[in-house]
């Protein structure tokens, strides 16, 4: 994922897990929307299970930037990556309740939660993804 001012991984310690984190700050209105876009559409083309969604630090939240995340949830979502919020202001929280995007969204109060959610549903799918063996006979020969 490309590194730049809102934009980080963590852990940083496992990279290969393949979950992004994009950091939102101030004031989220029809002036910086077109940034949180850019930035949604990044994370989710560069994650691989997981985008955490940051908002702790946000200060305004626009009903068009909600639109954004339902957007970017709903295409990453498609694609097998989870969207989740890390919630936190009240501003964030009334915004989330307000247009019903809380019941959407999963919302944890930390990014580590928020981190460990993804990469615990990333882990619990690759438990599903057990080796079977196929047997079949064809003129009494094991195959």
């Amino acid at each position: 994922m490309p590194d730049g001012p809102g934009i980080g991984r963590i852990p940083a310690g496992v990279p290969s897990v393949g979950i992004g984190v994009i950091e939102v700050s101030g004031e989220v209105d029809v002036h910086t929307l077109p940034d949180l876009e850019r930035r949604l559409d990044a994370g989710a083309n560069a994650a691989e299970y997981g985008l955490v969604v940051d908002l702790s630090r946000v200060t305004f939240l626009a009903v068009s930037a909600i639109e954004a995340l339902t957007r970017v949830h709903w295409r990453a979502g498609c694609a097998g990556v989870d969207v989740v919020l890390v919630g936190g202001p009240h501003c964030v929280e009334r915004a989330l309740s307000v247009t019903g995007a809380d019941k959407q969204f999963h919302c944890f109060t930390s990014p580590k939660r928020a981190f460990e959610a993804c990469e615990s549903r990333y882990r619990w799918s690759l438990s599903l993804v057990v080796p079977t063996q196929i047997h079949c006979s064809a003129a009494g020969v094991n195959c």
